[in-house]
């Protein structure tokens, strides 16, 4: 028994062969539609995909481009072994030239570490990262009391400190960027 089918009433007054073929186009239809959802549909996530790959590329090229600058502005810091920073290195939040500015610049090299394992530049950017960590870490305040910032101050909070302490909500998010470079190395 041939199925009712409004596609083959139009075409075909009820006769089975008219409403084989009727019904025939009708799935080819079907079919090519469902193909067709799906071609786009790829289309539409590759093309999103390919947005994002070159978003990411763009933004490894601007790091990589800002590079030069940030060497330019490393010191190595000679009472801290195998340290140093990006900037002038002040413990003192008056800046963003100090801790925020070195621990950000050091989530940059992170991100190239991670990004591009294959260039020349690794192992120097590793170097760096780890050198403006181990500051950091030595000059917060939770650090050994004798090693101070390059402008003789610690930085950061502790438990002890005062909750009106003026730059309190700074340190967790300089110790952020030093924890995101760190995972990424």
């Amino acid at each position: 028994m041939a199925k009712f089918n409004l596609l083959a009433l139009t075409f075909t007054k009820l006769n089975p062969d008219k409403i084989r073929i009727a019904n025939s186009i009708h799935s080819f239809a079907q079919k090519a539609l469902v193909i067709y959802l799906i071609i786009f549909s790829i289309y539409s996530i590759d093309a999103k995909a390919q947005s994002s790959r070159l978003l990411a590329d763009n933004y490894l090229k601007a790091l990589i481009r800002f590079e030069p600058w940030a060497e330019s502005v490393w010191k190595d810091y000679q009472k801290i072994p195998d340290s140093g920073y990006f900037g002038d290195g002040s413990g003192e939040s008056i800046n963003n030239g100090g801790i925020r500015g070195s621990c950000g610049i050091a989530l940059s090299y992170a991100v190239l570490v991670r990004a591009l394992p294959d260039a020349t530049e690794r192992q120097h950017r590793i170097k760096r990262v780890e050198a403006a960590l181990r500051y950091a870490e030595e000059t917060h305040q939770s650090g050994v009391d004798t090693m101070l910032a390059a402008d003789g101050k610690k930085w950061g909070v502790v438990a002890t400190s005062s909750l009106n302490e003026r730059a309190g909500w700074q340190s967790s998010l300089w110790a952020g960027s030093m924890g995101f470079a760190a995972a990424l190395v």
